[in-house]
């Protein structure tokens, strides 16, 4: 598993290779539900159990609507690494430069409106690995080399 996100302690998330891992906890491993994705995951987040996201390897993303998971394409190749659900209309997904130099290509920062996925501009390079916001209009993302930036979407 690489990442996880709770709505409460009997519901949450877990991605990883693979398989996402959802559903009420009633006792520990024997009440999660597993469901397989096409694509290996690396982050999970969300702003409320109707309302969760995950993204990971060739840019894919998805939602889950509260009763069904369904795939939001992102216009990217990119190797997703991490997710940052504020509500249904901000969201953001950072990662890997597209292609293979993963150390000077343009760092993937998206962002999605409630509509589709837009790339923004992060204004560096290298991998991105961990991004938040608090109010939707700013976003803080961390990458290799002890990067920090700031953004806004556009």
């Amino acid at each position: 598993m690489r990442g996880i996100w709770a709505a409460s302690f009997q519901r949450f998330w877990a991605a990883g290779d693979a398989i996402v891992l959802g559903g009420l906890v009633t006792g520990g491993p024997d009440g999660w539900t597993a469901r397989l994705t096409p694509e290996a995951m690396e982050a999970v987040d969300g702003s409320d159990v109707g309302n969760v996201w995950m993204v990971g390897n060739e840019g894919s993303a998805y939602h889950f609507d509260g009763a069904a998971w369904t795939a939001r394409p992102t216009g990217t190749t990119a190797l997703l690494r991490g997710v940052e659900v504020l509500d249904a209309t901000h969201v953001w997904a950072v990662g890997n430069p597209e292609g293979a130099d993963t150390a000077n290509g343009p760092s993937t920062l998206l962002f999605f409106d409630g509509t589709s996925w837009a790339r923004q501009s992060p204004g560096t390079t290298g991998v991105l690995f961990g991004v938040s916001t608090v109010d939707g209009s700013r976003v803080w993302a961390v990458g290799d080399r002890g990067k920090i930036i700031l953004g806004t979407p556009r």
